[in-house]
């Protein structure tokens, strides 16, 4: 045995037979066995020498060296952000005391107990968390613990033993945008301002971010990720443009993104709105005429020009003048913003236009291209402008003279094509001349010659070069506005005797 046990002393007769029990219980310090134990036995006869006598035996030692694991976990399934406890339960089923347990996990690592040695049926708890992450995605959320754990006694081999947990992973990705425009009502010309915000709704980290809108086009972004919470911001800008009317001006934004975990599919988050387009027609009017005064049977020239000073084309321009009548601008082409046409009348003043002035009143419109609302008070599609012209009259009267004669002939005298027959003393007014040069012409008899012409009022009046006698006398002079002359023009018989030879006429 390992200690030494003396039995009581007895005293045993010839033949006889004494048996004595000793019981011993297996210790772990008994291991690994055998369980050997060695007898000796003295005594002492009546006579003679002592007497000795030894015997030994052994046991082989059997052992049982077990350990369990017992893992839990408080969920079964759970999501980013989650906390999960595990429980490790670690117990000694065997008959041996075990040390230098160490347990590990396959996802948390080396696990301290708080213990190194367990007795039999002994069993110890050790209790951590984990906080679930996005780089658990798709999931599960598996781990593997293994404890082990050597005999204390006897140098018997280690045992271990392992329990595993696995937690179904739902991840929530979700995107966002809004959209938000500078203003709610724009017309043509007007900037406008889109903010667009894409947000990541979710707990995964999103990734390919892009943004495409209806009018704008993509739209960069700066970055291709967002974490779970973010925004990023972006802004755009466009000018209306005319052939955005009648409206409303629409667009749609849409956002794209793939969740970073998970394998789940591509998200997409759209936004639409419109803004509201109202068109600004506007239309001005300006008239010049060539003269402020003219003569009757002049010329005057009116010079219209229109322009459309709004921010839409306008169609069906025309002028409708109370003197010229109606005057077209612009037909089913329109006319454009900003654009100017020119449009040049002629008349021709007439007697009837005395005794003056002309006036005239003339009145642009246009329709608008786009029927579109207007505010109160915006744009003009009507103006007018008035004008005036005074009519003024120029006259000459010729007179004709006879100088020396035996006789004093009527003659022929043209103006401008108009005729008149005046004899010595005889004058005739021709009137509403226009301004300018004038040619007189004088058909003179035989042997008759323009002696001289003279004009009244400074007006310088050219003979040209005389004719012979009998032929056709031309003299011109120039009128202006409102001028009234007398041109006297004096004739004389070249020779009173018929007879007489042409060399001394």
């Amino acid at each position: 045995f390992p200690t030494a046990t003396t039995l009581p002393a007895f005293s045993l007769a010839p033949g006889a037979t004494v048996v004595r029990t000793v019981t011993h219980v297996v210790g772990e310090s008994d291991l690994p066995g055998p369980l050997t134990n060695n007898v000796n036995v003295t005594a002492e006869p009546p006579l003679g020498a002592a007497l000795t006598a030894a015997d030994a035996d052994s046991v082989a030692l059997q052992s049982n060296a077990e350990i369990k694991l017992s893992l839990y976990a408080s969920h079964t399934a759970a999501s980013i952000g989650d906390t999960v406890t595990y429980t490790y339960e670690v117990k000694n089923l065997g008959n041996q005391t075990l040390q230098s347990l160490a347990l590990t996990d396959s996802r948390h690592g080396v696990i301290a107990l708080g213990v190194t040695v367990l007795a039999p049926d002994a069993k110890t708890t050790k209790t951590i968390t984990y906080v679930v992450k996005q780089s658990d995605l798709p999931g599960p959320l598996a781990n593997v613990a293994t404890v082990t754990g050597a005999p204390q006694f006897g140098g018997g081999a280690a045992v271990s033993d392992s329990d595993s947990h696995a937690i179904a992973l739902t991840g929530a990705p979700a995107l966002e945008v809004t959209r938000q425009s500078s203003r709610n009502s724009a017309t043509v010309g007007d900037r406008l301002t889109y903010t667009f915000t894409v947000r990541n709704a979710g707990d995964v980290t999103l990734t390919n971010l892009k943004l495409v809108d209806t009018r704008l086009g993509e739209l960069a972004l700066g970055q291709s990720e967002l974490a779970p919470g973010a925004t990023v911001v972006v802004a755009g800008s466009t000018t209306v443009a005319e052939s955005d009317l009648p409206g409303p001006l629409a667009n749609t934004v849409t956002a794209q993104a793939t969740p970073k975990f998970g394998g789940s599919a591509p998200l997409t988050a759209t936004k639409s709105g419109q803004v509201t387009l109202f068109g600004l027609p506007g239309i001005n009017l300006a008239q010049q005429a060539s003269t402020s005064i003219a003569n009757v049977g002049e010329t005057v020239h009116y010079t219209f020009t229109v322009e459309n000073i709004g921010n839409v084309t306008l169609v069906d321009v025309k002028i409708i003048d109370t003197h010229l009548g109606t005057i077209e601008i612009a037909g089913s082409a329109g006319l454009a913003p900003g654009v100017k046409r020119t449009k040049s009348v002629a008349h021709v003043v007439e007697e009837d236009d005395l005794p003056g002035p002309i006036n005239n009143y003339a009145t642009v419109s246009g329709m608008p291209i786009y029927l579109v609302g207007v505010p109160g008070g915006a744009g003009q599609l009507t103006r007018s402008t008035a004008g005036t012209v005074s009519v003024s009259t120029s006259s000459v009267t010729l007179r004709h003279v006879v100088a020396s004669g035996n006789t004093q002939p009527a003659m022929a005298f043209s103006l401008d094509g108009k005729t008149a027959t005046l004899g010595h003393g005889e004058s005739k007014k021709f009137g509403t001349l226009t301004p300018g040069a004038h040619t007189v012409t004088v058909a003179l008899p035989e042997q008759w010659q323009l002696a001289g012409v003279a004009c009244d009022g400074g007006v310088a009046i050219e003979q040209a070069a005389a004719p012979a006698a009998g032929g056709q006398a031309v003299a011109t002079f120039s009128l202006e506005r409102s001028q009234h002359v007398t041109c006297t023009f004096t004739t004389e018989q070249t020779a009173y005797d018929l007879y007489m030879p042409a060399v001394l006429r």
